[in-house]
């Protein structure tokens, strides 16, 4: 069952500043285009329908540390590792590297949940046709802080 998944994706102009260098909020741009993809490729969708249900999946948290710039036009390979699967919530992290050396290292954590007939969001187990196909990365988990700290 996958655990992890990994897309190479080129720094576009419209995502640096004016220094050239890759705008923060890029990070997470690629963080979520990334659990797309591991989604789509397992056959589902961040928006999963199963039975008259449909489920979504807003963030809990978000965080992401950054090693060194990116620049218009490098390549950053994105790992994805699921690093914890809950019954009701997936906590993903990234691992961002271009050139075999590590630019950035980010975490998201996404709720499972559906709407009730008054719009309401409440927290849902995650539907078998996710929860099925995905096991916890059984590495290490990436640590945050200090750059001496981490593990990679």
């Amino acid at each position: 069952m996958p655990s992890d998944y990994r897309k190479e994706r080129r720094v576009e102009f419209s995502e640096t500043d004016l220094a050239g260098i890759i705008h923060y909020s890029s990070y997470f741009q690629f963080m979520e285009e990334t659990e797309h993809e591991f989604l789509r490729s397992l056959g589902l969708s961040v928006q999963l329908r199963e039975d008259d249900t449909t489920y979504g999946f807003p963030r809990l948290s978000t965080r992401c540390e950054y090693s060194r710039p990116l620049q218009f036009e490098d390549v950053v390979d994105v790992e994805l590792r699921v690093a914890r699967l809950g019954r009701s919530s997936i906590t993903y992290q990234f691992l961002f590297t271009s050139e075999g050396e590590e630019v950035a290292r980010g975490e998201v954590s996404v709720a499972c949940v559906v709407r009730d007939s008054e719009g309401v969001m409440k927290s849902s187990p995650i539907p078998s046709s996710l929860a099925s196909q995905l096991t916890a990365h059984a590495g290490e988990p990436l640590t945050f802080g200090p750059p001496s700290s981490r593990k990679r």
